[in-house]
């Protein structure tokens, strides 16, 4: 390193050898897009090739399962969104996001039933964990569990319109 001296050329020999230790550690991504190459099985592979040149189990990290995720929601791929977050949660059960991130999910598929009671999760989990979106998880609940008592409500209403209707009919 001709441009350092005695006293410099330690930082930024450290910085290089660091970098050389840790070639390959991030995620490959799409050049054009960003996104994660190759989702939630490449990311598993990418994880244990490093867990196998370092020698101790790095697991695939839950905010880059959640970005997974997020990609195929982004896509309107519902069901490997779907997919994805379930594994998340099934990895990080302590975390709230991973239940939210879910319940999103679920969510922007019509399917406010099963988002409802994971948004719940999260806002318990957030509370108990002094998570710092807990307002965010709770805000979430209360605006879903508001939209499936008004499609029950609906749902009431409606029958009972058919059954006037039938009455009417006889």
């Amino acid at each position: 390193m001709t441009d350092e001296d005695h006293g410099s050329v330690v930082l930024r020999s450290h910085y290089f050898g660091l970098r050389k230790v840790y070639d390959g550690w991030q995620m490959p991504r799409d050049p054009e897009t960003g996104a994660v190459a190759g989702g939630l099985k490449a990311a598993d592979e990418h994880y244990k090739r490093l867990s196998q040149k370092f020698g101790y189990a790095i697991p695939t990290h839950e905010p880059l399962i959640n970005l997974i995720g997020y990609q195929y929601l982004g896509q309107a791929d519902f069901d490997t969104a779907i997919t994805t977050f379930k594994t998340n949660v099934e990895r990080y059960p302590n975390s709230a996001n991973v239940y939210d991130s879910l319940a999103e999910a679920y969510e922007k598929n019509g399917r406010i039933d099963l988002a409802t009671p994971l948004y719940e999760r999260a806002q318990s989990l957030g509370q108990q964990n002094n998570d710092p979106n807990a307002a965010i998880y709770s805000a979430n609940f209360t605006r879903a569990n508001d939209k499936l008592k008004q499609a029950a409500a609906t749902k009431q209403t409606d029958a009972a319109k058919q059954a006037d209707a039938a009455k009417k009919n006889q």
